[in-house]
């Protein structure tokens, strides 16, 4: 009797792992499709919104599934973290714009106010200098001369608003040429030795023999920018005088051409190095 029941249940044990394959089966598939529809789904469509986020697609939104129950808040949470994103980035380009159309106006206000201003003044200069030609005494010789630099300091300031509003507007466009190195930095130091000599300082240049005669770039630039340096080291020096330096610094990597402005003057203080490039700052 053992024998048959053995036999017989070896006969059935094939059916049995049949049966049980199925249910297994039916239950990893219904396990699958359940947390597929709840979690894996929604999980991989969030998964594709925080993509659309990283490349700049801020009102992308996404279709909640009603099977999502235990993951609906935070898909809600994404898209009310989208839409509020869209709508900051709308209102800070807009602001922006504004901003930019505010600086524009201002710039070319600027502009046409120091035109309109220099006009007159540069009249005003002209006849002082022709006043200044005549056989005047010597109080009035000297209230002339008052007049004359209080004029051209004046002048200096509406030229650098121009230059100020040039610069805001992007109006100031630089030409690429070959000129002569040299000459312009003699040409800035001739254009300070009047300034210098006036305070009793010594205008002096220093090029050093490896300094290229011919580079490239703009010379008008360079010369402004070397004469508004060279201007402002003789305003600030008492005593002793003002060079203009050009030398090649030689590292590691390629030479660089470094031109300098050196003074024996007051120089500027080590607290007041970090206001030296910020607006409206002396």
């Amino acid at each position: 009797t053992s024998e048959v029941e053995i036999h017989d249940l070896l006969a059935r044990l094939p059916y049995h792992l049949f049966v049980f394959l199925i249910f297994g089966f039916l239950a990893a598939w219904t396990m699958i499709r359940f947390y597929g529809r709840r979690v894996l789904m929604p999980l991989s469509m969030l998964h594709r919104g925080l993509g659309a986020i990283s490349r700049g697609q801020l009102g992308e939104t996404l279709d909640i599934p009603r099977s999502a129950t235990e993951i609906k808040e935070m898909l809600r949470d994404f898209n009310h973290m989208t839409t509020k994103l869209k709508t900051i980035t709308d209102e800070l380009t807009a602001a922006r714009e504004e901003a930019m159309q505010a600086a524009n106006a201002k710039s070319e206000f600027l502009s046409n106010m120091s035109h309109e201003i220099r006009t007159p003044l540069n009249v005003i200069l002209g006849l002082s200098d022709l006043i200044n030609e005549r056989d005047l005494d010597r109080e009035s010789k000297t209230e002339l001369n008052v007049l004359r630099k209080s004029g051209n300091l004046l002048l200096n300031i509406v030229n650098d608003i121009l230059d100020y509003s040039k610069l805001e507007s992007g109006h100031v466009s630089a030409s690429h040429k070959v000129f002569n190195l040299h000459q312009a930095i003699h040409n800035v130091a001739a254009l300070a030795e009047p300034l210098a000599k006036g305070k009793n300082l010594a205008m002096a240049t220093q090029i050093a023999v490896d300094v290229p005669r011919q580079i490239y770039g703009d010379p008008q630039l360079f010369e402004q920018a070397l004469l508004n340096l060279a201007n402002n080291a003789v305003k600030f020096t008492g005593k002793g005088g003002v060079t203009v330096q050009a030398r090649i610094l030689r590292g590691d990597q390629q030479p660089k051409l470094e031109v300098s402005v050196i003074d024996t003057g007051i120089g500027i203080e080590t607290d007041k190095i970090d206001k030296l490039f910020m607006r409206f700052e002396q």
